[in-house]
């Protein structure tokens, strides 16, 4: 915030500096909520689990009907596939509409859900009884399938991480066998009824291109590589990317002046390079803060879940931006660090 706060003074655009300095400031106010604590573990649980369940039904059902479910009262998007600027999936000319459950974008639905999955799984370890059982595999699974239907490939990537973490730390891993069950029956359903559009989505890893994912990766390439040139000691300002690119992109349809899809080069171009290394050290300090907990055998289940979601949030900041810009995206993380820290002081 403080980075946030001095890059206004070289700003290409001050204000846009200060309005992401005034949603960090609500963030932090999420954060400092969730550190003083008065809560109870079991009704974080509880709304973490009520929110998944809505999310991947909402996100399911989108998937299923290929259209919006009729729920703009609660901020459904208008999610016409035929529309530019919705995010699809292109197999043989037809567009494929993604889940994007009540949030703004497919990728961040799936951040949602990685990171709510990963804070769920260490409850098996307590629970005691075969419906609360039964409910926290349930709610699993749904948000597992809602997970795979945002055909986020940065939230896959970064709950498979997360999960890693969570086999690594967790003390008893016996109570895990009938989630990762149901998390493979998912995940073959899942394989064996969405192969073509599977093929289509990861076309490029077989040199074979589709438009609408060469169009996309391509695009993220050349933001990535403007980030690079731009990142220095002084950056433009925290949310001046985009501003400061267009005219580089003016002559390029292709090209939409957007954030860089990578969080760190991204804070190197707007923030400089110790914003860069701020973000490097934000995310290792969690993981290198676990482990230690474990060492020690104070990692609460809360605890572990949370460390598991940043790594995953961290792995997807590698992909895309919404992290560090988006204010849905910014009080994901500062929330997930209220709870980790809160939790981390308990321990």
């Amino acid at each position: 915030m403080l980075l946030t706060a001095f890059s206004a003074t070289a700003a290409f655009d001050p204000r846009l500096t200060l309005f992401v300095l005034g949603r960090l400031l609500v963030a932090a106010v999420a954060y400092g909520a969730l550190v003083r604590g008065g809560w109870e573990v079991g009704k974080v649980w509880l709304a973490v689990g009520l929110g998944t369940a809505v999310q991947a039904s909402v996100a399911l059902a989108q998937f299923a009907l290929q259209a919006e479910v009729g729920l703009r009262w609660l901020g459904e998007l208008n999610l016409d596939r035929t529309r530019i600027g919705v995010s699809i999936i292109t197999m043989s000319g037809e567009n494929w509409l993604r889940g994007y459950g009540l949030t703004a974008h497919p990728n961040f639905l799936g951040g949602v859900l990685a990171t709510s999955l990963l804070l769920l799984w260490p409850v098996g370890a307590q629970l005691h009884g075969r419906w609360p059982t039964a409910a926290w595999l349930a709610t699993l699974g749904l948000g597992m399938a809602g997970l795979l239907v945002s055909f986020s490939r940065s939230a896959w990537l970064g709950f498979g991480v997360g999960a890693a973490v969570i086999l690594l730390f967790l003390p008893s891993r016996k109570q895990l066998w009938p989630l990762l069950l149901v998390s493979a029956a998912v995940l073959a359903l899942f394989v064996a009824s969405q192969r073509p559009l599977l093929g289509s989505r990861f076309a490029f890893l077989q040199g074979n291109e589709i438009p609408t994912e060469s169009r996309s990766l391509s695009e993220r390439q050349t933001l990535n590589q403007l980030a690079g040139q731009m990142a220095g000691w002084r950056g433009v300002g925290a949310g001046n990317f985009a501003a400061v690119i267009r005219p580089l992109v003016a002559d390029l349809p292709e090209i939409a002046p957007q954030p860089a899809h990578n969080v760190p080069l991204l804070l190197a171009a707007e923030l400089g390079w110790l914003g860069a290394a701020v973000w490097l050290l934000l995310m290792a300090w969690p993981p290198v803060m676990g482990w230690r907990a474990w060492r020690l055998g104070r990692l609460t289940p809360l605890a572990l879940g949370a460390t598991a979601a940043l790594v995953a949030l961290a792995v997807v900041d590698l992909f895309d931006y919404y992290s560090w810009l988006s204010p849905q995206g910014q009080l994901l993380r500062w929330s997930l660090w209220g709870l980790w820290a809160h939790e981390q002081a308990q321990g």
